[in-house]
């Protein structure tokens, strides 16, 4: 396996670049930008995690990306070609993948959810695990035996709810990110930005603590819930059920993606 991969998660609001150690699965450099941003940002992201490379003396690392969103892919490679000699590894379904996808369209799976399935095949080997990725969207995906993907849910991301809000109703206001402490919040809420703030964070939180009673009692023994996303703090403090959290998921899952793809 490929010592080091420089790993990109291209979403639907940031980018995340990582230096990803795939043996010992850990990130050690990593970037994160706004993804309107990425013209500017991603060239320097890359440079500063060959820099590292090339002080651990590793070699040229592999480069690995994934996306969901497809009309972005032709911007980055782009970008990368003006840097890397070798193209980009894109994270996709391939038979060769260590994982049976029980999805009517294998091919269809968004590439970030197969990323975080990857990750947990190799995390928590033989075991069941729950993933839930939280950013603009929140999915929350079953694999069984360390190897058998199930299947998921998806629900609208915290600041994609509360966008919602607004753009349908005449008088709530728009909220920033800014206006999200990760703190605790008013329940109930003594003012308008507060009854959506709880609104919201707390609802996801139950509604995830339900997906996870369920597809817990699927599973003859008790499934490890892993946490990853920018998004996952917001309503963390209200699941009722235990979880591991790993900023570096996806980014992990994508350089063992490419691993997988280029033996």
């Amino acid at each position: 396996m490929q010592q080091v991969t420089i790993a990109i998660d291209l979403g639907n609001s940031n980018t995340d670049v990582g230096l990803v150690d795939c043996k010992n699965m850990r990130c050690l450099e990593r970037f994160t930008f706004p993804t309107e941003q990425i013209d500017t940002h991603a060239a320097v992201a890359l440079n500063a995690c060959l820099a590292r490379c090339a002080a651990l003396q590793n070699g040229l690392p592999q480069l690995a990306a994934s996306t969901v969103i497809p009309s972005f892919r032709e911007g980055l490679e782009k970008i990368c070609a003006g840097i890397f000699a070798e193209p980009i590894i894109w994270t996709r379904f391939d038979p060769a993948l260590p994982l049976t996808i029980n999805y009517k369209n294998p091919e269809k799976l968004g590439a970030d959810r197969l990323a975080d399935a990857l990750y947990a095949h190799a995390a928590c080997p033989g075991k069941n695990s729950i993933i839930i990725d939280s950013g603009t969207t929140i999915t929350a995906d079953l694999l069984k035996n360390g190897a058998a993907f199930c299947g998921g849910a998806i629900l609208p991301g915290v600041l994609t709810q509360l966008s919602s809000l607004h753009r349908h109703t005449g008088l709530l206001p728009q909220l920033s990110k800014t206006a999200l402490p990760e703190t605790a919040i008013e329940i109930p809420g003594l003012s308008t930005e507060a009854c959506m703030l709880g609104g919201v964070r707390v609802g996801i939180a139950g509604a995830l603590s339900a997906i996870v009673a369920l597809y817990s009692s699927q599973c003859a023994e008790k499934p490890i819930v892993l946490a990853t996303g920018g998004g996952w703090n917001y309503c963390a403090p209200w699941v009722d059920f235990e979880y591991v959290f790993n900023p570096d998921l996806t980014l992990i899952g994508i350089a063992l993606c490419a691993a997988y793809l280029t033996v």
